[in-house]
């Protein structure tokens, strides 16, 4: 018979596995003015920038419509400016930009919360941001994947809040101010790197930045519209009204979310495309007290591309109940201090696994020049010297492909069509029959990995993109039912003379 324990280590490795789903490795002041930019010589034709009018895009007979605070009036300017830094943004006696990047990110979203059927909060969030990254020095060494020391916030990024109504001038003063704060932090980042290898620091022949195939795209990416505040109210006040006459329950809470996420990325190098991502999402929350005083908290987590893909209101109701349920049980769950057994974990407890000790070590970029040794340590990359070596069973694939939208028949929101360098995405086996025969890569290269494959989606200290995992495909040949499977566990118990075992 199976029984509900209570534990410490139950607790906590609950509450780490309990908000992810399948399929879905949960995959962003005012300044002064610049002055007018001086009468110039002609300059390079800015490259070609994705995006269509919105009778054009229209046309392509998708949901929703293009974005009317990103206009293509708006990135015209924000290229001019590029083009214009890149040759005359100079400080004398110091190295010229050799990359101007650039990520226009507008974020609108829904959400609503409710408890005990009642709002507790209920509001729109709209917003544009420019993010200006630059790159000095050459591809061959750079200011890149370095922390400075006393100084780890210095990492030629700058970013900036445009106004929803901008103007094409406000948008290229804009430009302007984020490209010369990068461009200034830049230099110093470059400049402490130089002095770092000079004591003595890392040597390495490996570049600081790969060359990669310039992307272009004119296909405006569009998406169903958000669901409205009222209708996500709706179903918050509905869902958490549940748990009004639950004498178990001491708090509990109900939020719902609509997300609607457009990039733009525009480059020197000629790179302008743009993406769009959609997403909506549902969390119970609900907790109790067990008779000795511990907390006892459970989630119900759920994200698809629009609210289509969640569960039902009647399906919701269960997962309700069942919150409810598991509460009571493990208030009557004798406790249990200390094990030392075989563990089973199941579904989304076994997704949770992977996403937090297998995903962390997948990536293939270098750990950040000048990072203290323990917070090097909490980087990953264990598996950087593994490629071609058995890691895992022999039964076992595992693939990671941003560019899916379902898994095992659910909508997964951890893809994208281009990631954060501009780069493609690509579909990766990560592992195959047991070996490892690739990693997740960036445009920072290693001394194996020279080229990115599209999965540049994680920042870390010293302002470098590193290779993360996405939609993570995990499959295995020869399995069993998880019925045989836990008899299996029980027989291993009783071998071990346990008087239980534990399933997450």
């Amino acid at each position: 018979m199976k029984r509900t324990v209570r534990s410490s280590f139950a607790r906590a490795l609950g509450l780490g596995l309990g908000l992810f789903t399948f399929g879905a490795l949960v995959a962003s002041g005012s300044a002064p003015a610049a002055p007018e930019a001086p009468t110039q010589k002609a300059q390079p034709k800015a490259p070609a920038r994705a995006g269509k009018d919105a009778k054009d895009a229209k046309a392509t007979g998708a949901v929703g419509e293009p974005s009317k605070a990103v206009t293509n009036e708006i990135l015209d300017a924000i290229a001019e400016e590029m083009n214009r830094a890149m040759t005359q943004l100079e400080i004398p006696g110091a190295p010229k930009p050799y990359h101007i990047a650039y990520k226009i990110t507008e974020v609108d979203v829904n959400d609503c919360a409710a408890s005990l059927g009642f709002t507790t909060s209920k509001r729109n969030r709209h917003f544009v941001n420019l993010e200006a990254r630059v790159r000095v020095g050459t591809p061959q060494f750079d200011n890149g994947n370095f922390v400075v020391p006393g100084a780890d916030e210095l990492d030629a990024v700058s970013t900036i809040n445009l106004p929803l109504e901008a103007t094409p001038r406000i948008a290229r003063r804009a430009a302007w101010l984020v490209t010369d704060a990068a461009y200034k932090e830049g230099l110093i980042q470059l400049r402490a790197k130089i002095e770092a290898r000079r004591a003595g620091g890392s040597k390495t022949d490996v570049p600081g930045w790969t060359t990669e195939k310039p992307a272009v795209s004119e296909e405006a990416v569009l998406v169903a519209p958000l669901e409205s505040l009222d209708e996500l109210e709706t179903r918050a006040r509905s869902l958490s009204s549940l748990f009004r006459d639950q004498a178990v329950i001491r708090d509990s809470r109900v939020a719902v979310t609509s997300y609607l996420e457009r990039r733009w990325y525009l480059t020197t190098e000629g790179t302008s495309v743009t993406d769009t991502r959609r997403a909506s999402g549902i969390v119970i929350v609900a907790s109790g007290q067990a008779d000795d005083g511990q907390s006892l908290r459970q989630y119900f987590l759920r994200y698809g591309h629009t609210a289509q893909d969640l569960p039902n209101e009647a399906a919701l109701k269960g997962e309700t109940k069942k919150l409810v349920d598991n509460i009571t049980a493990l208030q009557k769950a004798p406790v249990m201090e200390h094990y030392s057994g075989p563990v089973l974990f199941e579904g989304e407890g076994a997704v949770g696994l992977i996403r937090s000790t297998l995903a962390p070590h997948l990536g293939g970029t270098p750990v950040p020049e000048g990072l203290n040794p323990q917070e090097a340590k909490t980087f990953g990359g264990a598996l950087t010297d593994k490629v071609g070596l058995r890691v895992l069973a022999p039964n076992l694939t595992i693939a990671d492909d941003p560019t899916a939208r379902e898994g095992a028949g659910q909508a997964l929101i951890g893809g994208y069509k281009i990631d954060d360098e501009g780069v493609a995405a690509q579909r990766v086996e990560v592992v195959r029959g047991g070996t490892l025969k690739a990693l997740l890569t960036s445009r920072t290269p290693s001394a194996k990995n020279q080229t990115s494959n599209g999965h540049a989606r994680r920042t870390a200290e010293g302002g470098a993109f590193h290779g993360s995992a996405t939609n993570l495909f995990v499959v295995g040949k020869g399995a069993i039912s998880r019925a045989a499977l836990r008899q299996r566990l029980l027989a291993q118990a009783r071998a071990d003379g346990l008087k239980y075992v534990l399933i997450v």
